[in-house]
This record gives structure tokens, C-alpha cells and sequence, in this order.
């Protein structure tokens, strides 16, 4: 479509611009969808979590940041409660940051815990140590 041919039509009729829009939009999703099915999916997946948000967002994200599925996923954050503090809440993936490699699920707090620590054990070990001292 020529450019000033649709930007006066746009001025002088807002509902037949949107409604041409819309229809050169569901052309070019139609070629994609012929022409490259993978990009079409990817790009969905990708409107989805635009449309429904961080709830969503979380379980495409996880499959290409650490390679599981999102049945994995599911499974280590659906469990009822965090294995550290025992308290029922949501629960958010955890792993290593040196190797990438997928620990469980844990609340928010521990996952904060364990990493403002380094998941370094002596500074976990020194923290214990320092709250029995001072109890």
C-alpha cells in the first residue's frame, strides 16, 4: 500500500484504515504460517506472554535458559511448599550460577538467601553461626 495513499485514508477514515490493517496483518501472518511454520509458533508463544504476562512468561523462558521442558518446570515449582523454610508459597526456580544446572523450586525468600549468599556455604554456615550467637 502507498504510504500517503494510507495516511489520508487514515485522516479522513479512521474505521476503513483499521479494518485494511488488520487484513494486511492476517496476510502476513498467513504467508508466515505457510512459508516458515517454527517462526510462526515462536512468534505466537511470543504474543502470548505479551498478551497474558509474567505468569506466562516464566514457562517458555525456562526451556531455552535451562534447557528442561515445561512439564520439568512445572513439576519443581508445583511442589507445596519450599524445601528450606517449609512455608507454602509460590515458588521460583533455583540452580547453580556456575554450571546452569537446575536445582529445585524455592520460594522467592531462600532463592534471595541462597543468592545474596553466592550459594557459597561457609558465608550460609557463618550466617547459622551468627544467629545462634546472638539468639
Amino acid at each position: 500500500m502507498d504510504n500517503e495513499w494510507l495516511k489520508k485514508v487514515r485522516q479522513e477514515n479512521p474505521a476503513r484504515y483499521e479494518l485494511l490493517r488488520k487484513i494486511n496483518n492476517y496476510k502476513r501472518k498467513e504467508r508466515l504460517l505457510r512459508n516458515n511454520p517454527e517462526k510462526y509458533q515462536t512468534i505466537q508463544q511470543q504474543h502470548i506472554i505479551q498478551q497474558n504476562g509474567p505468569t506466562v512468561r516464566p514457562k517458555y523462558w525456562v526451556v531455552g535458559r535451562y534447557g528442561i521442558s515445561i512439564k520439568e518446570y512445572e513439576a519443581l515449582v508445583g511442589a507445596p511448599a519450599c524445601p528450606i523454610c517449609g512455608k507454602e508459597k509460590r515458588l521460583v526456580l533455583d540452580h547453580d550460577h556456575k554450571t546452569g544446572k537446575v536445582r529445585a523450586g524455592i520460594c522467592g525468600s531462600c532463592n534471595t538467601l541462597l543468592g545474596c549468599a553466592r550459594d557459597n556455604t561457609a558465608v550460609l554456615q557463618a550466617a547459622i553461626e551468627y544467629l545462634i550467637k546472638h539468639r
